[in-house]
């Protein structure tokens, strides 16, 4: 079929589209949390929050917390020409939004870019090559202090990658192992994401495809580790994640993990072939840039007011318990 030269011109003038913003929250019911976090979204000026699963029955009830994978699962496809969106998923009840919606998007392309920046001069190569092996940081999850998994021999925690960012991020203290609140926040947690919509659609309908093909069926009301493990969707998400990261160090040295196995009995899957997908585009937020969870972060988050003519606060309480090490000194506040 030919095109006449009018047809032509309207396609050539036709303006390039915008992508857009979309502002999740997974939920069957709603009560106040969920509805003080629907406003913090709105006060921030974020785009009116998409309320998903609402009044949800059976496997898209929320009493399962894999009814939020399915939910998601279920709106994704129906944006099927927006791969080029941004979708922002929050848990309904407790996810608080405190960023301006224009620093948010700015911090995540800066930590996209610096992240496909690291893995890049990691191989000696540049992000354009990067990009041609598969590589891509976009889909962007929360982290935490602790192993989602109490045992210390399942994948999810000896193969989580460490963190980049300063060695004492924490003060003098940080890395202290007897208390979880000095500890590198570097354990993915699925209560916040962002991603492109494309790349999201693909990870989660792998997510969903892990959780239906897990052989360990528990039932809701045991509330063993079994139970709590198998029904949570940030279990079957970080599983994903960890596998990505061991195939990505298998790869970059020559099918040798560089780290220390001793005492590892379980490793992620291997891929069965060519066709086996390991590389989901997977980062996590090391630095609490975009989203920051209150468990063991409490010395940290502290209510700064404004104090000084040029946007700073003067920190004059040893929050971090640094003792003599501790001095006052002012921080930069947000000036948007």
């Amino acid at each position: 079929m030919g095109f006449s030269r009018l047809q032509l011109i309207e396609v050539h003038q036709m303006p390039p589209r915008t992508s857009k913003l979309h502002y999740l929250v997974p939920s069957s019911f709603v009560n106040d949390a969920v509805c003080a976090g629907i406003i913090s979204a709105l006060v921030n000026r974020y785009p009116i929050p998409t309320l998903i699963g609402y009044k949800g029955e059976n496997e898209f009830d929320a009493v399962d917390h894999l009814a939020k994978v399915r939910v998601i699962n279920r709106f994704l496809k129906t944006l099927p020409a927006e791969d080029d969106d941004l979708v922002i998923v929050v848990d309904s009840f407790d996810v608080l939004a405190q960023l301006p919606v224009e620093v948010t998007l700015e911090r995540y392309f800066e930590m996209s870019a610096r992240s496909e920046k690291q893995l890049a001069d990691q191989r000696g190569i540049t992000i354009d090559e990067l990009h041609d092996l598969g590589i891509r940081q976009s889909i962007l999850y929360g982290t935490g202090k602790i192993c989602f998994d109490a045992n210390p021999n399942e994948p999810l925690c000896p193969f989580v990658p460490g963190s980049n960012s300063a060695q004492q991020k924490f003060g003098v203290m940080t890395g202290g192992f007897s208390d979880p609140r000095y500890r590198d926040s570097r354990y993915l947690n699925s209560g916040t994401i962002m991603a492109p919509v494309g790349h999201l659609r693909k990870f989660m309908h792998a997510v969903q495809e892990l959780v239906e093909a897990d052989d360990v069926i528990v039932p809701l009301n045991v509330t063993s580790h079994g139970r709590f493990r198998h029904h949570m969707d940030q279990w079957f998400t970080a599983t994903l994640y960890v596998r990505q990261e061991y195939h990505r160090a298998l790869d970059m040295n020559g099918g040798k993990y560089p780290g220390n196995l001793t005492g590892v009995s379980d490793l992620p899957k291997p891929r069965k072939s060519a066709n086996d997908t390991t590389e989901y585009h997977i980062f996590v937020d090391f630095d609490s840039s975009f989203t920051q969870t209150q468990c063991h972060n409490e010395l940290e988050i502290h209510q700064l007011n404004y104090s000084n003519h040029d946007l700073t606060s003067s920190v004059t309480e040893d929050f971090m318990n640094e003792g003599k090490a501790f001095k006052p000194h002012a921080l930069q506040m947000p000036a948007t």
